[in-house]
């Protein structure tokens, strides 16, 4: 892996060194001296790698903000299966927001259904990793309740 980096390493600063030498042999013809219009060429590519450098950011970090944007609004887009409250009981595939009143018109009776967003809660369990009848605990206490009298109409 290092010997990659250091190669394109290696490879960008010989083609900076080109332009750089290009652009002191093109204002030689010029009159101005060779080293100094070099080194000038030389430091303008830093400066100009410099400035698209942070355009580029400026730009992905522009469509990555879009592109948040557009997941949030997808997101916000929830469908739910519902079904009217009159005798025919039909049911219907609405589109729910999150932060507005839902309602929708029944395509039977035409009249004008709510629907309310119910939140609930559950309780997660943990699934086990190891085998509980190969706990010491485990068995330690099944031998003690076996040895109880009192448990043993249970058993």
């Amino acid at each position: 892996m290092p010997k990659e980096i250091l190669k394109k390493l290696i490879y960008s600063l010989a083609i900076t060194i080109s332009v750089s030498i290009l652009g002191g042999l093109f204002c030689l013809n010029f009159g101005f001296n060779f080293w100094i219009t070099a080194l000038f060429f030389f430091i303008l590519q830093f400066i100009g790698f410099y400035f698209y450098g942070e355009h580029v950011k400026r730009r992905n970090a522009i469509i990555e903000a879009e592109l948040e944007m557009i997941a949030a609004a997808e997101l916000a887009k929830i469908t739910a299966d519902v079904v009217c409250p009159c005798d025919k009981k039909v049911q219907n595939r609405i589109p729910i927001e999150m932060n507005v009143d839902n309602s929708y018109t029944c395509s039977q009776c035409n009249k004008r259904i709510g629907v309310i967003v119910d939140v609930k809660t559950t309780l997660k369990t943990e699934p086990l990793e190891k085998n509980p009848l190969a706990d010491p605990l485990v068995i330690k206490n099944v031998e003690e309740a076996i040895k109880d009298p009192t448990h043993n109409d249970r058993i």
